[in-house]
């Protein structure tokens, strides 16, 4: 119910807005307000002193009050479209800052001021007219009395009149201000979005607001009082109208005392909305409506905290937006930066690897398993492979720490070493080399530990320990693990450590095997925080000693990586495994069996023992060649062909194998082949007889 008649009321308020201009449009107010509430009052005191209106008094009341609201639509430029305009320049200013109750945005700044100044005194304005409305309305009752009527009651006409002007101009002033609330925030937003500050403005106090409701209960109480000495109160039904004036006033107090107050919840709702979105990151959009000076100060303190708190807000997001630009172009920077050290890592990486055997081709009866982790793109474990005469050294190193400087460290250790075991057969005196060098190279406290083992074409083998993990050899005949050990102090930290290095010797039979490795593979853990250990490892070596030594170098990779599941490795993992041929005697025996039936063109004799070789050994680096120059009396040169490209893969370059491959060309009728292959020969040297033969054979 309340809804439509708010809805109603909207709309004829916009009605009189198009009709009379917005100055008018607030006198709906005073008609729909003021004027019952004063008249209520007025015919409260007067009907407590008399019997009853005349109604000529009624009719010049009300004449009054019609010659009042045309005058008040005059005034403010009512009768604008009829082509009356008002004399008062305020009120024709107001009404051309409006359209149809919008407020127009193309105005200058000091015309939003100024009308920002003229909405705030527009209820004040308004109820300095509240005198002159009573002044006229009573004047028009005062002609009706003393030409008309003639009751000799002018007087208590004055005295109502009185009365009641406080009323009127208490209500004209908070109808017409709270009309205006709205519009003044639309101009103090107009204001700050062209980049000025609102001004501070006000009318009023609120101290005169509490004032002026204590003026009306002081008014309604003198009513009441005056109404109880009367002559009514004596009459029938006298308290019954005197009980209803009451309710009446009460109700009239109430309502304006919630006009007043609406004000300042409305003011108290804004600063609540205010603080709430400014709490909440947003910006406040705060203009207040108020009007009361108190109220009017607080919201402007408000505005102006609210302000500060944006500035530094935005300077404060202006510098982290600074900061996160200097954040992102130093960490581009760092970016490409350790996209370059990556790359220059990648590029250590390939050298340390070249340096690094991942593979190693059989010796005589010896073959090699070699396991090779680095737990960082660059490592500090290294190993190494050297021959010399009849006899190889096989070297395994761990410095200590990773990454760059250790793997820094095996580029020079790796020299070192090389250098040293040209000069020497001994283990014990390699170290004595190595650590000297590397005591006067290594300015940190870096340091490695290694083992060091020759072993001879007769199997001998003279080994070496600088406090690195025991080497272990496996002894096929009696299936058991030995562990190989000796004293000596880690290399390069001290040249005092020279003096302690020592070696000794022992023997591999056919089918033995020799571990070397790192502690990176024993110190492992796993999740629940067990290490890998050396019994696993001999473990592992005990179940695959028939395998190969690759394959149990694969099979320790293998295990080691399920054992720790989740968990990184934390170390650089190296091993290499020497075994010993099982088969080698035999072997050697049958291969010198196939060589000298090949040379006496047994073919059918070196194409079956070649069979066995392959079947025993086919690891043997020599094996390759040796088919190909089978297989070449065989006339089967597809077969030639392919094996001796086998044995060139391992030893690029070699002559012999050159020529054969050029005599394979020259039966399978491949002359430009053989062309190039025999001018290959000849540059390098023409005076071999074998090449001088095939260039007879291609003229």
């Amino acid at each position: 119910m309340i809804a439509p008649l708010l809805q109603a009321y909207r709309s004829l308020t916009r009605f009189a807005t198009w009709v009379v201009g917005f100055y008018a449009a607030p006198l709906l107010h005073v008609v729909f307000t003021s004027v019952i509430a004063a008249a209520g009052f007025a015919y409260g005191f007067a009907r407590g002193h008399l019997p009853e209106l005349n109604v000529y008094i009624t009719e010049s009341l009300l004449l009054g009050l019609v010659i009042i609201v045309i005058i008040e639509v005059y005034l403010n430029d009512g009768f604008h479209r009829l082509g009356i305009r008002t004399f008062i320049p305020r009120v024709r200013f107001v009404n051309s800052m409006f359209e149809d109750g919008r407020l127009k945005i193309d105005r200058e700044v000091r015309d939003y001021q100024k009308l920002l100044n003229y909405l705030t005194d527009f209820g004040k304005n308004r109820a300095l007219y509240g005198p002159f409305h009573v002044a006229v309305v009573i004047a028009t009752v005062l002609v009706a009395e003393y030409f008309f009527v003639h009751s000799g009651h002018g007087g208590l006409y004055l005295q109502t009149a009185i009365v009641t002007l406080p009323i009127h101009v208490l209500f004209v002033y908070v109808t017409a201000d709270l009309h205006m609330g709205k519009y003044r925030s639309l101009v103090k937003r107009q204001l700050f979005f062209m980049g000025h500050e609102p001004p501070n403005e006000y009318s009023i106090s609120l101290k005169l607001k509490f004032a002026s409701i204590l003026l009306v209960i002081a008014l309604s109480d003198y009513i009441l009082i005056s109404l109880l000495r009367s002559e009514m109160a004596k009459s029938t039904g006298g308290y019954t109208y005197i009980i209803g004036f009451s309710a009446f006033s009460l109700a009239l107090l109430m309502v304006l005392t919630v006009l007043f107050f609406s004000s300042i919840f409305a003011s108290i709702k804004e600063l609540q909305l205010a603080a709430t979105s400014l709490q909440e990151g947003h910006d406040p959009d705060f203009y207040s409506q108020t009007s009361d000076q108190e109220l009017a100060t607080l919201s402007s303190g408000f505005f102006h905290a609210a302000q500060k708190v944006l500035n530094y807000r935005r300077d404060l997001e202006q510098q982290i937006r600074e900061a996160t630009a200097h954040l992102s172009e130093a960490n581009a920077e760092l970016q490409q930066k350790d996209k370059e050290i990556q790359t220059e890592l990648d590029f250590a990486a390939e050298i340390q690897k070249e340096m690094i055997p991942h593979r190693h081709a059989p010796w005589n009866a010896l073959q090699f398993g070699i396991l090779y982790e680095p737990m960082q793109k660059v490592s500090g474990d290294f190993l190494n492979i050297y021959k010399k005469d009849k006899a190889i050294f096989a070297l395994l190193a761990d410095v200590s720490g990773h990454g760059v400087p250790a793997a820094l460290i095996t580029m020079a250790a790796n020299d070192a070493f090389g250098a040293a075991i040209r000069h020497s057969e001994s283990p014990a005196a390699v170290f004595r080399e190595v650590n000297t060098q590397l005591s006067e190279q290594i300015k940190t406290q870096d340091y490695l530990t290694a083992f060091l083992v020759r072993i001879d074409d007769k199997l001998r083998i003279t080994y070496a320990n600088a406090s690195h993990q025991k080497a272990l050899h496996y002894r096929r005949k009696r299936n058991t693990i030995e562990a190989y050990d000796t004293n000596g102090l880690f290399i390069g930290a001290m040249a005092d450590a020279t003096d302690t290095y020592e070696e000794k010797t022992s023997k591999l039979e056919y089918g033995d095997m020799l571990v070397i490795f790192t502690d990176g593979i024993t110190e492992q853990v796993n999740e629940a925080g067990e290490e890998f250990g050396l019994a696993r490892l001999q473990e592992i070596v005990m179940q695959n000693h028939e395998r190969s030594a690759q394959q149990i170098a694969d099979a320790v990779r293998d295990q080691l990586h399920s054992f720790a599941g989740s968990s990184r490795i934390r170390d650089d993992v190296s091993m290499l495994i020497i075994s010993v041929h099982p088969q080698y005697r035999q072997f050697i025996e049958k291969f010198n069996e196939t060589v000298g039936a090949m040379k006496k063109r047994m073919v059918t004799d070196s194409a079956r023992l070649l069979e066995d070789l392959w079947k025993m050994y086919p690891e043997f680096p020599a094996l390759p060649f040796l088919s190909a120059r089978i297989y070449y009396q065989l006339q089967e040169y597809e077969l030639a062909e392919k094996h001796v490209k086998l044995h060139l893969e391992k030893i690029p370059g070699d002559v012999r194998a050159t020529q054969l491959l050029a005599a394979i060309a020259i039966k399978t009728g491949n002359r430009s082949r053989a062309a190039n292959l025999v001018n290959r020969l000849t540059k390098a040297n023409a005076e071999d007889k074998i090449t001088q033969h095939l260039s007879k054979k291609l003229q």
